[in-house]
């Protein structure tokens, strides 16, 4: 029963962030206008999703670690004030500071013996580390921002990730429950975030959705699928090391999003759709991988290998141009899903 609740509470809160956003897609210039930055239906479904959510999950003492009802309010709340804050300041070091302390307040309102290093520190420390790391990954999420449908393809590869977690039952009922809520406000984003792009998020809002997304990161990890949640964004990952070590070693006065993988493969011309296409066939095996990693005897193997395919399936792909016509060639064998990805010709390539 309670199954069939939230998959009706999910469903409506598809229809209504399909409607919201479609209402963002074209705006007007009202006294409501505010309501049509793309970011506002997250901020406001999700809230009233996992409010719902809490309410109709039928144990909550299935977690090793439980929440209160709190948590996603006070989450929400000083977000939305981020976002507000955000707005009008422009310094990237006042910017860092203000969501660090935004991550750092939530991560002490978790339970004192949550432990991801297993105590090794003291968890007063943790809690630091955690906030940091949780800020650079929002700080850092715009690089997933620069091309028709990449960002809400990995949102949407992360959240169904964490779903299936749930599914498996190595998570609780609870947070697969917030998970669908997100499911379904990023299907409905997909609609006007993919190729050709109807709504896009600048740096922003775009770093409140890392934000969003690093907070479903860091409940699941509170039941110890850690490993799980690091190989589920080891693209995002593989994404920002690669093009900063390609920002270093060729500087350019480029930004960092401009040397990301997918950039440079749709400077050769190849339709944003394909590149898609493609970067959701790695996540596809990062999902697999993930699975596996919960059987895993230890932390770290499955997330060795994880990216070390990365990199081998990208390093098979080279860009090239040929007799005028640029286009990538697959070299070697891989994968004939991944080589289906990247058949496209570039006729249908988005100028930005």
């Amino acid at each position: 029963m309670n199954i069939f609740l939230i998959v009706v509470v999910s469903l409506s809160i598809l229809l209504l962030s399909y409607s919201w956003f479609l209402f963002c897609a074209n705006p007007n210039k009202t006294k409501f206008s505010w309501l049509q930055c793309p970011v506002v239906p997250f901020l406001c479904l999700a809230l009233i999703g996992c409010v719902i959510a809490y309410y109709i999950t039928p144990n909550l003492d299935d977690a090793i670690f439980p929440t209160s009802f709190w948590l996603p309010i006070v989450f929400f709340t000083s977000a939305t004030a981020l976002w507000l804050g955000l707005k009008h300041i422009n310094n990237g070091i006042l910017r860092f500071l203000l969501i660090f302390s935004l991550c750092l307040l939530n991560l002490f309102l978790l339970p004192s013996d949550f432990s991801m290093t297993e105590n090794l520190i003291p968890w007063q420390l943790e809690r630091i580390a955690l906030a940091a790391i949780w800020s650079i990954f929002a700080i850092l999420y715009p690089n997933m921002n620069g091309l028709d449908g990449i960002l809400s393809i990995h949102a949407l590869s992360l959240t169904i990730g964490i779903l299936l977690l749930y599914i498996i039952g190595v998570l609780p009922a609870l947070y697969g429950y917030y998970d669908s809520i997100f499911i379904a406000l990023f299907i409905s984003f997909n609609f006007f975030n993919r190729y050709p792009e109807v709504l896009h998020l600048n740096k922003t809002e775009t770093q409140i959705i890392g934000l969003l997304l690093g907070w479903l990161c860091i409940l699941a990890s509170l039941e110890g699928d850690s490993s799980c949640i690091l190989i589920l964004n080891m693209y995002y990952i593989y994404e920002i090391i690669s093009a900063f070590f390609r920002k270093i070693l060729q500087p350019r006065k480029t930004k960092l999003a401009d040397n990301t993988f997918y950039s440079i493969v749709a400077s050769t011309g190849i339709a944003p759709n394909s590149i898609c296409d493609f970067i959701m066939r790695i996540n596809l095996v990062l999902l697999l991988l993930a699975g596996f990693q919960i059987y895993s005897p230890n932390y770290y193997t499955i997330c060795i290998l994880s990216l070390l395919s990365i990199f081998w399936i990208i390093s098979r792909v080279n860009a090239t141009q040929q007799t005028g016509k640029q286009h990538l060639l697959i070299t070697g064998s891989i994968y004939s899903m991944l080589r289906k990805g990247l058949s496209s010709t570039p006729k249908d390539k988005k100028d930005k």
